[in-house]
């Protein structure tokens, strides 16, 4: 397609709001500017929380407790709920990169971003936690801690720019 033809059908498709933030996205990832705006470094929490601990849960059912070992067991043979959803494998090393986000290139059109988002917002982490405190089960804590290393949260600073 001509490149003029191919401009005005994106300007029109898009409109002008949404192709001048375009614009300034891909701007803002040539010029660097992401990178100088959000660098790879890890900051340590050093203030004390706002709320204070909730001293009292309420009891949770059998059924309740059943579930929360089920799912726990699920992730410890390395599946996870991801959406709710059937079990599918837990892999924690998708979208690792020594690379910073913004010289990435983009994903396949046929693969979703929330793929590789979604184990490392911890979800599963939910799971073992919630069969920890049930059945005081030290297998849970010690595959948490495994997970946590192989999902390379400790030691980013120096593994990742």
């Amino acid at each position: 397609m001509n490149p003029i033809k191919k401009s005005f059908k994106v300007l029109q498709t898009l409109g002008f709001r949404n192709l001048w933030y375009f614009l300034v996205y891909k701007i803002g990832l040539r010029t660097g500017h992401y990178q100088r705006m959000t660098p790879c470094k890890r900051t340590d929490f050093s203030g004390h929380p706002v709320l204070d601990p909730y001293r009292k849960f309420p009891e949770p059912s059998k059924s309740q407790i059943k579930l929360a070992l089920a799912r726990a067991d699920e992730v410890r043979e390395g599946f996870v709920r991801l959406f709710g959803g059937d079990p599918t494998p837990l892999d924690l090393s998708l979208g690792r990169s020594t690379e910073h986000w913004s010289t990435l290139d983009p994903l396949p059109p046929d693969q979703d971003i929330k793929l590789i988002w979604e184990p490392a917002r911890f979800g599963w982490a939910i799971d073992l936690a919630r069969a920890y405190t049930f059945s005081r089960d030290d297998r849970y804590a010690s595959d948490f801690w495994e997970k946590i290393d192989e999902l390379g949260v400790w030691g980013w600073e120096s593994e990742f720019p």
